[in-house]
């Protein structure tokens, strides 16, 4: 795809599979790093399909503290708590590239176009009646870069939420999956653009986490 990344798209995809350890959601319990240091931890990536790519960061406190490691505002620093550590919160940014008039992208450039879920403990194995429904999806931006066609790549980056904080997950959990489906009509017959596994399982980016502290002993993939 001939998209240069911005944000997150400078990060290595190649991700160590050590357990992440979550901390208490209030960033004056972490110490902040360098930001893409500390996002490298918390992003999983996944290309489902021909021209798409889904990069997903799951938010803990060290994410926060090292956002807002050079402010000294306490009402960013309240805000940001609230906005993502209150909830179990995501970053999920998809790139469309170009295959028109093949796949018309314009039905998944907006929240209503895509289906999110939080497994929990459940891995690649998760029926979807197991996969908990979000409480908000914001979108952030669309971006579209255009191609020698005379169309466009398409950059969609949205905010999930689920009910009940990440650190409170960790106590209970050993993975977190968040589960990415396309809502968009597949053909009646004939092999559809986006791919029929996708459409029904989704792409499951899968964090394998622990309670800040916790022993690490554990087999660990992702």
């Amino acid at each position: 795809m001939a998209l240069t990344r911005i944000g997150l798209g400078g990060l290595a995809l190649t991700l160590a599979c050590a357990p992440a350890a979550v901390h208490r959601p209030d960033p004056s319990h972490a110490t902040p790093t360098h930001v893409t240091r500390v996002e490298h931890d918390w992003l999983r990536s996944a290309v489902p399909a021909e021209g798409v790519t889904i990069a997903a960061t799951l938010w803990d406190a060290s994410l926060v503290a090292s956002a807002l490691a050079e402010s000294r505002d306490a009402g960013a620093r309240r805000a940001w708590t609230k906005r993502y550590l209150e909830r179990t919160a995501f970053t999920v940014v998809i790139e469309l590239e170009d295959r028109q008039p093949v796949f018309d992208p314009a039905p998944l450039l907006a929240p209503d176009g895509w289906t999110f879920g939080l497994a929990l403990n459940k891995g690649d194995h998760a029926d979807s009646s197991d996969v908990l429904a979000p409480s908000d999806v914001d979108l952030l931006l669309v971006d579209r870069f255009p191609t020698g066609s005379g169309d466009y790549h398409h950059r969609v980056s949205m905010a999930v939420f689920f009910e009940g904080t990440l650190h409170d997950a960790a106590q209970h959990t050993d993975t977190v999956a968040l589960v990415v489906k396309p809502q968009i009509s597949e053909p009646e017959h004939g092999r559809g653009m986006l791919g029929a596994q996708w459409a029904q399982r989704g792409a499951r980016l899968q964090w394998r986490v622990v309670p800040r502290g916790a022993p690490e002993s554990s087999p660990v993939d992702h």
